[in-house]
């Protein structure tokens, strides 16, 4: 993923990279869970619980972006502030 620093980056490239991690992350998770015959059941289970809870956060953060941006806010989803012009 290309890196940007904040105050450089606009909320479309801030969705695009939210959703591509996103994506990786559900990768990710698929491939331990059809890793059950190689890891134990444990280690899938906690790695699998914690993909879940990085999807939901991202997934949380692309939704409060995307409603702001159609509600016309477009603050910062970290810091609340508005973002520089």
């Amino acid at each position: 993923m290309k890196e940007r620093t904040p105050q450089h980056t606009s909320n479309g490239d801030r969705l695009k990279d939210l959703r591509i991690a996103r994506a990786e992350a559900r990768e990710d998770r698929g491939r331990f869970e059809r890793a059950s015959a190689l890891l134990p059941r444990d280690t899938i289970t906690s790695r699998v619980s914690t993909l879940d809870r990085i999807i939901g956060g991202l997934t949380k953060t692309i939704q409060t972006i995307e409603h702001r941006r159609q509600s016309g806010r477009l603050s910062s989803p970290v810091t609340r502030h508005s973002s520089p012009s």
